[in-house]
């Protein structure tokens, strides 16, 4: 199967691997959901969803998830496995906050974008995204709403071509705009919704800046999510069933 990795992730450099800890995972952020339209993809390695035509996961965001986002002294990274049907415009991965606050991760054409919405307007790297195509990706970014605790991303595939980008502090959602959504911008009105599967969707802090694509592989991996193919059990043949009915037969006149 053909697979790429990509990230897009929150650096001033690269540096020695970091350690990132897990907030919260997909599996955590469905079962919190109060709005789920997208279908789950049976038998698959990592926890997969087929999103489109408006489809989207959305819910309100535990205490940990905000005060991680809210928090300076923190880095968020959101990485997930991506396999989007088409390269047409603007579609969302993930989204925090309402339309005028939070941020949202997306693919715009064949690159990645950021939005800080509420403060900038975008932040795009194209990195070459093919439709029906597997990618890891991720975007890592300093907690905080002041610009000044935005970072730089950068994007590449196996740690090689990256691109820098800046990235602007987001305007912190208030109380009743503290929700997600995955495939969808947001999660109050489903927009730039997500065209394809999504999969294994993790949230990460750590307390420097990410180093590189490997931080994230440690946790990730670098296999792209795939059908589990359960082996089936043969049917016994003729001859096999002769051989048993024999053998069976010999034990009872033994018995005799």
């Amino acid at each position: 199967m053909k697979k790429t990795i990509i990230a897009l992730f929150a650096c001033v450099g690269l540096a020695s691997a970091t350690e990132l800890t897990t907030l919260v995972t997909m599996d955590e952020l469905v079962a919190s959901a109060v709005t789920n339209t997208a279908t789950l993809v049976e038998d698959m390695s990592v926890t997969t969803y087929q999103f489109g035509g408006g489809t989207y996961i959305g819910g309100i965001t535990n205490e940990n998830l905000n005060s991680a986002l809210a928090d300076s002294s923190q880095y968020i990274t959101i990485a997930a496995w991506i396999k989007p049907t088409d390269t047409n415009g603007v579609e969302a991965i993930f989204g925090y906050g309402a339309q005028s606050n939070g941020f949202k991760f997306c693919t715009n054409g064949s690159g990645l974008q950021y939005t800080a919405k509420g403060v900038v307007d975008k932040e795009t790297a194209n990195v070459g995204l093919t439709a029906e195509t597997w990618y890891l990706v991720g975007i890592s970014f300093k907690g905080g709403n002041d610009a000044a605790n935005g970072a730089k991303y950068i994007c590449g595939t196996a740690n090689s071509n990256y691109y820098t980008r800046n990235l602007g502090g987001f305007t912190t959602p208030g109380a009743a705009d503290q929700t997600f959504a995955i495939g969808s911008g947001n999660s109050g009105n489903a927009r730039e919704t997500f065209n394809g599967q999504i999969a294994g969707l993790t949230i990460f802090t750590s307390s420097s800046v990410i180093s590189g694509v490997d931080d994230i592989t440690a946790h990730m991996g670098t296999t792209a999510p795939s059908l589990v193919v359960t082996p089936a059990v043969p049917e016994p043949t003729t001859a096999t069933l002769s051989l048993l009915a024999l053998a069976g037969l010999a034990a009872r006149r033994r018995r005799k």
